[in-house]
């Protein structure tokens, strides 16, 4: 009996211990699986985890938007604030986030078994085709603990459905001399995708070695390359040289290579680089930056002096005439600047700058204009005329007015697809600069209410085509600008194109820039019409 009572701990021990183990091998195969997904594709994955419930594997399905998935697998999960077993990418985004994916090729047999597609990216099996759409792939977190089990839940994606048989849009090439603009594949999320077609198009030039400057091009390829930079919106000089925008995002960017660099307060830096060293200077762009084209601000409108509008002369029969204060009219260009002083529409003691580094008084004469207007209305005020050409201008200009002092600011420019015009983005930052510092910012706005579409995206015939073409008349060589943006501001993997057909239905540019999910929702086309007509 006492030997019994002895050997009774260690029976219970046993038996304890067996107990563990089954609850530890009932709580691994009863495990949680996160799931993250697009919101779009949320009914087939809660087909997936419904069929997975009956072999016990439990799941949450998280889903998201394209740009807020694409957040939390390459950014969220990269830092560890975000944990996944399973997650759905898209397949533009793979460059960024097959680092986040485990090595699925020890589990290829099990996969392929269940007819699934196996999804392979530098020699690794980063995860399955979703059956119901060849466009993205589902893989297993490089991170999770359940690695076995969410491969097991993978098996049942067809669950979810097959891919639709209905025609999707496919990217319309266009030719321009010898160049094929097509839709080019996301290579680097840090940099502009027009900035990459660009590359695409001198590849097609220069198709080895380094590229060549503008100038060692034979003439219909470098007027081939200048008719597709134009196209783009891209700044490229007839010496070869393009103007880039680098936007801090906490990291540095790689300015070696650039022969001309300037910065601003808000962390943004205008930079110029050569065509011939472009390539390299964009495969170095990394993660912490942002590169993309300059702002392109567009001078609105000055239809009247306005003066008797706004009732100045009774400002000025009592004496309010401006003085003791500081005006600055911050304008794209002050042409005949000398010729309004000789006149006496402006006076001589008009004080100057000129952020562009091509003088006061070339270009447009806008500035000029509208400081006629303000001299007008406050004739004893003091006058600042300052010259910008992009946002690091502006800001510099407004680090300048708060400097001397400036207490109003007129800006009498409009800056297209540069945010959703909802008062966020940089240049919005930039003006809030100026009234934190206590100036007054008179913005001009509503010009081009009568050039504008807005609607939502609908597409009920299944074509991958927005349903609605947009039309307008052009008259042969007057230049046509597009911009298209939509509500996806500071940074989308929605991805729209933009094309501009001629009046005779043939395709006569384009813009097809890929947003995987870092850069900027917006398509741009510049091009001069051929011919008259719609």
């Amino acid at each position: 009996m006492n030997r019994a009572q002895l050997n009774l701990p260690r029976v219970w021990r046993r038996a304890l211990g067996a107990f563990l183990l089954v609850s530890v091998a009932s709580s691994l195969a009863l495990a949680q699986l996160d799931v993250l997904v697009l919101d779009a594709d949320r009914a087939a994955w809660e087909a997936v985890a419904s069929q997975a419930r009956g072999a016990g594997l439990s799941a949450t399905i998280k889903d998201y938007n394209e740009a807020a998935l694409y957040n939390q697998v390459y950014l969220l999960a990269g830092l560890g604030a975000v944990r996944f077993d399973v997650a759905q990418s898209l397949m533009t985004w793979t460059g960024s986030v097959a680092s986040r994916y485990a090595d699925l090729s020890a589990y290829r047999s099990q996969l392929q078994a269940a007819g699934l597609e196996i999804y392979s990216h530098g020699g690794r099996a980063i995860g399955v085709v979703l059956p119901w759409r060849p466009d993205a792939f589902a893989g297993v977190s490089a991170r999770s603990t359940r690695v076995s089990q969410a491969v097991q839940l993978l098996t049942f994606l067809r669950a979810g459905g097959t891919a639709s048989s209905t025609a999707t849009a496919k990217a319309v090439p266009l030719t321009i001399g010898s160049i094929t603009i097509t839709k080019t594949a996301k290579s680097n999320p840090h940099v502009d995708g027009s900035l990459e077609t660009l590359l695409a198009a001198v590849r097609q030039v220069v198709p080895t070695g380094p590229l060549t400057a503008l100038a060692g091009l034979p003439s219909q390829a470098r007027d081939a390359l200048t008719r597709v930079a134009g196209m783009l919106g891209i700044p490229l000089t007839a010496g070869g040289e393009v103007t880039l925008v680098v936007e801090s995002k906490g990291g540095v960017a790689p300015l070696g290579v650039a022969v001309e660099t300037t910065a601003s307060p808000l962390g943004l830096s205008k930079v110029t680089i050569p065509l011939s060293q472009l390539e390299t200077f964009l495969a170095q762009v990394g993660s912490g930056v942002y590169v993309r084209l300059p702002y392109t601000p567009h001078e609105m409108a000055v239809t009247s002096e306005g003066m008797a509008l706004v009732g100045a002369g009774a400002f000025h029969a009592v004496g309010n005439r401006g003085s003791g204060v500081k005006i600055a009219v911050i304008d794209l260009g002050f042409g005949g600047l000398s010729t309004a002083q000789a006149q006496g529409d402006l006076p001589y003691s008009v004080i100057t700058r000129d952020f562009t580094g091509t003088g006061i008084a070339t270009g447009i004469s806008h500035g000029t204009a509208v400081a006629q207007i303000v001299y007008d209305v406050a004739p004893d005020a003091q006058l600042y005329l300052i010259k910008i050409a992009n946002e690091v201008d502006l800001d510099n200009a407004v680090s300048y007015c708060i400097s001397e002092g400036v207490h109003v600011i007129n800006h009498s420019l409009g800056w297209f697809n540069t945010n959703f015009y909802d008062g966020t983005g940089t240049i919005a930052a930039i003006a809030r600069r100026a009234t934190s510092a206590g100036i007054l910012w008179v913005q001009a706005a509503g010009n081009s209410g009568q050039k504008h579409y807005g609607a939502t995206f609908a597409d009920a015939n299944s074509d991958g085509w927005h349903d609605t073409d947009v039309t307008f008349t052009a008259t042969a060589g007057q230049q046509i600008i597009l911009y298209l943006t939509w509500d996806a501001w500071p940074a989308t993997a929605d991805d729209y194109d933009l094309y501009l057909y001629g009046p005779t239905g043939a395709l006569v540019a384009s813009s097809t820039a890929t947003q995987a999910g870092t850069e900027q929702p917006t398509e741009r086309i510049t091009t001069t019409a051929a011919s008259s007509g719609t």
